[in-house]
């Protein structure tokens, strides 16, 4: 005879009935890629062993990651596993591609493998831990130190107890890898388990990286993953927060969004200790009323740092922007001659000053040699990445800014020939030709004292407008000009120029007469200058060329007044935004590099832009057709700059993980 329960609770409930029937079960462990997870010690518990009827079931894993379980009563199981050893293990495993939500892994705990039709559980190793592993428990310690210190204190009141309170202390959150702070253990139904085999697919204990690769030549997953990050920092604290926590997701890709779609950086997955451990969000203005509006952040890991800043948001910012004066540069440089924007160094002076500790942590990090420095910024922020580029010149900073003004005079740039940028610019974006590149150190700024910024700007303005092509070589060091290798995103048009022969009244004679017009058709191309150096100079040549050719009213015709230009040689400030402009062409380029044969807007455009060109060949201006033949070279070049990803380990899925969500949106 046998006893068994009638009620699920309490004492009461139990019957005499006949000796139940035994089962023997399987239960295999294995990882995404289905390899066995063998040598785990294990536990598995049923109703028989909590009423202490029979002992524990316990062991380790074969070879095969078996675990065999003999004369079991029908009784629901609950599997533990040692902690250490499991997180140890699974920190080696790669991921396929995403892991199922903790959302389905609650709704929908076990699923039938297409293939063996036996029953399979996804979990993630918090499921199946005994206790909390010391990955974990140093992930909290750096974020959440004040209350793990409460922890240790307190665990520190009963002597010899320390380990075992660190062990069983509640998490600080309920996160991905740990969704149940009790480690109750997974339970697999009896119905599943009896006479055949239950596959337990373990997530891998690991979390998301950007791929990013710290190197002169220019790599496209680095402009689009910095470009990304330069985004974040228009966010608030609280959505910079919830981001960075879905890089210990490894259900979800981090994201962000414009008013269209959703755009996903390109990640692999790493060892869990090898996740950003570090990530502080700086606001100059928080608390609200604080000196100044600049914005940054900065991530990092065992291996790398990244720090981003701030574009224009607020009027002050924009203002900034405008105003010309340069001061003289306070950098540790060689040569003290050159200049500073103003308006930028006094808001990356703020955000250094006001966050002193940080600033000296950024340095700290950065100073190891494991570590690599990265730098991103938009707009306004692109110039503070430069600035602070500058500032940590001996680290050996990699900087990607997008949009950016010019911030330093020739005199400082010619000293940080060294330090590595690519500088973006998207057609005609109308704040990367300010400063403009003059000398501007008018004396208005100084005459006037406090309104000397307002009517010395004025006063740069008028030089500007003045300024004569031949620049006196004394000056050179007080002209503002950028720093970088610049990538340009032109839109090309194609034009037509015909000669037509017309009598003169009344003669035999023929008067000569030049038509020139636009063609109906535009394309975008992405052109990295270092890619093909001498193709980029020969065609900024030709580019000129035309320009100089054609007449006023040619000009008038091509670029009308007062309606929004298609030339990258107009300013337009609506080329300057970062989620609407540059984002999406990023974005779309990266597609089209990655999924060679999907069907795309851009492609269609581009191709019926050549068709164009093939079209009107006999009429096409010479300069212009050289020019854009040399685009289109560049444009097909681009496919080198995905081959360093591909190579990495872990690359190709990365990049796959990209091709399956990523969606081309919207160019302007």
């Amino acid at each position: 005879m046998s006893e068994t329960r009638t009620s699920n609770s309490g004492e009461y409930g139990k019957a005499a009935a006949p000796n139940q029937k035994r089962y023997r079960g399987e239960i295999k462990l294995v990882d995404d890629h289905d390899n066995p997870v063998s040598g785990m010690t294990y536990w598995v518990d049923n109703q028989e062993t909590r009423d202490k009827r029979v002992a524990q079931y316990t062991g380790i894993s074969d070879a095969d990651g078996v675990i065999r379980l003999e004369n079991l009563a029908y009784s629901d199981v609950t599997l533990t596993i040692d902690a250490q050893p499991l997180a140890d293990e699974m920190e080696k495993r790669t991921l396929k591609s995403k892991w199922v939500t903790p959302y389905q892994m609650k709704m929908t705990p076990a699923i039938p493998d297409t293939k063996t039709k036996n029953i399979v559980y996804q979990v993630v190793i918090g499921q199946l831990c005994n206790s909390i592993p010391k990955q974990e428990i140093d992930r909290q310690e750096v974020a959440n130190p004040s209350q793990m210190n409460k922890d240790e204190k307190k665990a520190d009141q009963n002597e010899g107890a320390v380990e075992q309170d660190k062990k069983k202390v509640e998490l600080a959150e309920i996160s991905f890898h740990f969704p149940d702070p009790q480690f109750s253990g997974l339970t697999i139904a009896a119905m599943y388990l009896m006479e055949q085999q239950v596959v337990v697919k373990i997530c891998p204990f690991r979390a998301w990286n950007l791929v990013l690769h710290h190197q002169k030549e220019y790599s496209m997953v680095n402009a689009y993953n910095l470009g990304f990050m330069a985004n974040i920092t228009y966010e608030k604290e609280e959505f910079f927060n919830r981001f960075m926590k879905n890089f210990w997701d490894l259900s979800t890709i981090p994201s962000l969004k414009n008013d269209r779609q959703l755009f996903y950086a390109v990640v692999k997955d790493v060892p869990f200790s090898e996740g950003y451990t570090v990530n502080q969000f700086l606001n100059t203005d928080m608390p609200k009323g604080g000196e100044g509006d600049s914005q940054l952040f900065y991530i990092a890991n065992n291996n790398m740092i990244l720090v981003s800043w701030r574009g224009s948001q607020e009027g002050p910012d924009w203002v900034s922007n405008f105003t010309f004066r340069p001061i003289p540069h306070q950098l540790e440089l060689e040569d003290k001659k050159g200049f500073v924007h103003k308006g930028f160094w006094e808001a990356f002076d703020i955000a250094r000053k006001k966050f002193g500790e940080d600033f000296d942590k950024i340095k700290e990090i950065a100073s190891d040699k494991k570590r690599k420095l990265f730098i991103s910024g938009h707009s306004l922020g692109g110039a503070l990445s430069v600035i602070h580029s500058a500032v940590l010149k001996s680290y050996e900073p990699l900087v990607y800014t997008y949009g950016m003004p010019r911030v330093f005079t020739y005199g400082v740039v010619r000293q940080l020939q060294n330090v590595m940028h690519y500088r973006h610019v998207n057609d005609g974006d109308l704040v990367t030709f300010v400063p403009p590149q003059a000398e501007l150190d008018s004396k208005m700024y100084d005459i006037w004292g406090s309104l000397g910024t307002y009517y010395g700007t004025w006063a740069s303005m008028l030089q500007w407008i003045s300024l004569s092509t031949d620049i006196d070589e004394q000056k050179k060091n007080e002209l503002y000009v950028h720093h970088g290798d610049v990538v340009l995103f032109f839109k090309a048009q194609q034009s037509v120029v015909y000669n037509i022969h017309v009598p003169e009244n009344n003669e035999d004679a023929m008067q000569d007469f030049t038509i020139r017009g636009t063609l109906p058709l535009e394309a975008k191309f992405y052109l990295v200058s270092t890619l093909s150096e001498e193709q980029y100079v020969q065609s900024e040549v030709c580019q000129r060329n035309f320009v100089d050719c054609a007449d006023k009213q040619s000009l008038r015709e091509f670029f009308p007044a007062y309606e929004t230009p298609t030339r990258d040689s107009i300013k337009n400030p609506l080329h300057h935004f970062m989620p609407d402009r540059y984002i999406p062409f990023l974005n779309n380029q990266l597609i089209e590099l990655v999924d060679t044969k999907r069907s795309m807007i851009r492609k269609d455009k581009r191709q019926e832009f050549i068709d164009q060109m093939k079209k009107h060949e006999i009429h096409l201006s010479k300069d212009e057709k050289k020019r854009n033949q040399l685009f289109i070279s560049m444009q097909s070049a681009l496919q080198n700059t995905l081959t360093v990803t591909q190579e990495l380990q872990g690359g190709e899925d990365a990049l796959s993980r990209f091709k399956q969500t990523a969606k081309e949106d919207v160019e302007k």
